[in-house]
C-alpha cells in the first residue's frame, strides 16, 4: 500500500514496478491526493497499479486487502469508490473521493512500528479546510471533522513517552479554524500537564487571528505558527478565493507576535494573471512581515485544482507545458507556462524574494545557513544567468 503526492507518483509506480518483478503476485494499492484527483487516468499511467482508493478508507483498507488476497472480484465490483485491475480490465462503481464523516473512532497510527525512537511525531485534530483555494487539491473536503480533545490528548501522552519527543505539530489544513474546537484542545492540554512537557507548531489561515486563542494556544505549548500568505497583492488573493487581504496577513502576524509566537510565512509566485508588479509586492511584502521562517515556492498546477483547469484551457494567463509529474516541484515550478513572463523571470523574483528577505532583515546567520545546506539556490541562480537558447 502506497500513498502518494503528485510528485510522488511516478517514484510510486516505478517502486511498484520492482515489487511486482520481483514478486508478480503482489498486489499493490494506491491512495492519495494524486489519484483522489485523477483515478482512471493513473490507472492507464501505471499498470502495476492494482487498486486505487479514491478518498478515505481506514476503516475498510483490511477489507480491501483482504479482497484482493481472495481475488473476490465480486465483491470489489459492489465497492463503491474503488477503482482496480482484473485481468487487464479496469473496473469500478462510483469515482467520488469517499468520507469518513465520524473521524473518531479510527484508531492511532502504529507508532510501535516507527524505526526510529526519535521521530518528530505529527497528528490531525480534525480533517477538512472550509476555505476554497484554487491552488488546492483540498484532499479532505471542505467540511471540518473534529476529533475528541481528551484522545487527541492521549494519543499526545502516548507518543511522546514512546519516543521521548519534546514537540510535535500539529499537520491539521488550518488549525484554529474552529476556536471554540480549538480551546478546548488546549485547555485539556494544560489540564493535564502536557504544556510543561512538550512544545508543538501548526499551521493556520490569517483570518484565525485572534490575540486572546494565540495566547491560549502559548499557554499550551505551542510556539510557533504558519501561515499560508501566497501573495502580496490583493487583486491575486481574490482570484486565488483565499478569503484574505493584505492587511488581514498584517494583522494576523501582528496578533501571532504580540502573542510571543514565532510566525512562518509561505508564499507563491506565479498565480494566475500574475505580473512582475504583484510579484514584486509579494517579495517585498515577505519582507516587510519578517517571518521566522520563510518559503517562497512556484505555482504548480496540481490536478484536481481550479489552476490546472485553466491551464489545461490556456486561460488566466498560463498554460500547462508538461505532465510529466515528477517535475511538479513547486520550488521548480517547471509544469506552468506564463504568458506575460518566463520562468527564469520568476525563479529570479524567488531569488530576490529570498535574499531581500534575509538581508533586509538583517538575517545573516540565517542567509549563511540557507546558502551552506541548500544546494539548489547555485542551480537556480546558474539557470537565470545561463542564456537563451536562440531561435
Amino acid at each position: 500500500g502506497f500513498s502518494a503526492m503528485t510528485c510522488e507518483i511516478t517514484s510510486v509506480a516505478r517502486v511498484a514496478k520492482n515489487i511486482k518483478a520481483a514478486n508478480k503476485e503482489c498486489k499493490i494499492v494506491v491512495g492519495g491526493c494524486h489519484t483522489n484527483a485523477i483515478p482512471e487516468r493513473s490507472m492507464q499511467e501505471f499498470p502495476d497499479i492494482d487498486l486505487i482508493c479514491i478518498g478515505e478508507h481506514e476503516d475498510q483498507i483490511g477489507d480491501l486487502f483482504q479482497m484482493l488476497h481472495d481475488r473476490a472480484y465480486d465483491d470489489l465490483e459492489n465497492t463503491e469508490h474503488i477503482i482496480f485491475r482484473r485481468n487487464g480490465e479496469v473496473y469500478h462503481k462510483n469515482l467520488s473521493r469517499r468520507v469518513i464523516k465520524d473521524i473518531q473512532p479510527l484508531p492511532w497510527p502504529a507508532y510501535h512500528l516507527f524505526g526510529n525512537p526519535f521521530a518528530y511525531p505529527v497528528l490531525f485534530s480534525a480533517r477538512g479546510c472550509p476555505f476554497s483555494c484554487n491552488f488546492c487539491q483540498r484532499n479532505s473536503g471542505k467540511k471540518l471533522r473534529k476529533r475528541d480533545p481528551v484522545d487527541i490528548c492521549d494519543e499526545i501522552e502516548y507518543f511522546t513517552t514512546l519516543f521521548h519527543s519534546e514537540q510535535f505539530t500539529f499537520r491539521d489544513e488550518c488549525f484554529a479554524v474552529n476556536k471554540r474546537f480549538t480551546a478546548s484542545i488546549c485547555e485539556e492540554m494544560i489540564r493535564r500537564g502536557l504544556n510543561n512537557k512538550v512544545r508543538w507548531t501548526c499551521e493556520t489561515h490569517a483570518s484565525t487571528a485572534d490575540y486572546d486563542l494565540f495566547c491560549l494556544m502559548r499557554d499550551a505549548g505551542c510556539y510557533y505558527l504558519e501561515f499560508g500568505v501566497e501573495s502580496g497583492s490583493d487583486q491575486i488573493l481574490r482570484q486565488t478565493r483565499k478569503g484574505t487581504t493584505v492587511e488581514m496577513i498584517e494583522n494576523a502576524f501582528d496578533i501571532a507576535t504580540k502573542a510571543k509566537l514565532k510566525r512562518g510565512g509561505m508564499f507563491i509566485l506565479g498565480h494566475l494573471n500574475e505580473t512582475k508588479k504583484t510579484m514584486f509586492k509579494t517579495i517585498s511584502l515577505a519582507a516587510r512581515l519578517n517571518p521566522d521562517n520563510i518559503g517562497i515556492s512556484i505555482m504548480t498546477p496540481y490536478p484536481g485544482t481550479g489552476v490546472y483547469e485553466m491551464a489545461k484551457r490556456n486561460t488566466a494567463g498560463v498554460r500547462l507545458l508538461t505532465e510529466d509529474w515528477e517535475k511538479y516541484d513547486n520550488l521548480k515550478g517547471t509544469p506552468l507556462g506564463w504568458e506575460k513572463m518566463s520562468i527564469r523571470t520568476v525563479k529570479t523574483f524567488q531569488l530576490l524574494g529570498l535574499f531581500l528577505y534575509y538581508l533586509s532583515n538583517f538575517r545573516f546567520r540565517q542567509l549563511f545557513y540557507y546558502l551552506r545546506h541548500h544546494k539548489n539556490w547555485k542551480l537556480l541562480f546558474m539557470s537565470i544567468l545561463r542564456p537563451k537558447p536562440q531561435n
